[in-house]
């Protein structure tokens, strides 16, 4: 076993492994930090597992997930065949909570919420209810 008592620099575009399959590299020039796996990924602050990223792709969270902006989005993008949707707050009208669908399926532009529920609790529908 190696020890160091300072920091370790690594030249461009070179990996760190951990065994066959798992390794830490600085790629691009050193623009882009990729953690790659050939299983799940556990992050474990304080001592417990508080999110897992799966080798197929789904993400599990233990605690809340916060989007912190002054316009936080959320995008649900299903296959090209199919309508997106956008969760957002203050998007299309201020002091808003509103649930928008893609203007086309496939697409990325949204315009007209279908849902808005404003901070005062009154709600509009752009369609029939």
């Amino acid at each position: 076993m190696a020890r160091w008592n300072g920091h370790i620099t690594l030249a461009s575009d070179m990996k760190v492994n951990f065994g066959a399959s798992s390794y830490i590299e600085g790629a691009t020039s050193g623009t882009k930090l990729m953690l790659r796996s050939s299983d799940d990924m556990l992050f474990q602050p304080g001592s417990s597992t508080k999110l897992t990223l799966e080798a197929g792709g789904n993400a599990t969270f233990v605690g809340n997930v916060t989007i912190d902006n002054s316009s936080p989005d959320l995008y649900f993008v299903p296959d090209a065949s199919y309508y997106s949707f956008r969760v957002s707050a203050q998007e299309a009208v201020a002091n808003t909570f509103e649930i928008t669908p893609s203007t086309a399926a496939g697409g990325s532009t949204y315009s007209n919420p279908a849902l808005s529920i404003s901070h005062t609790g009154n709600s509009t529908f752009g369609g029939n209810v």
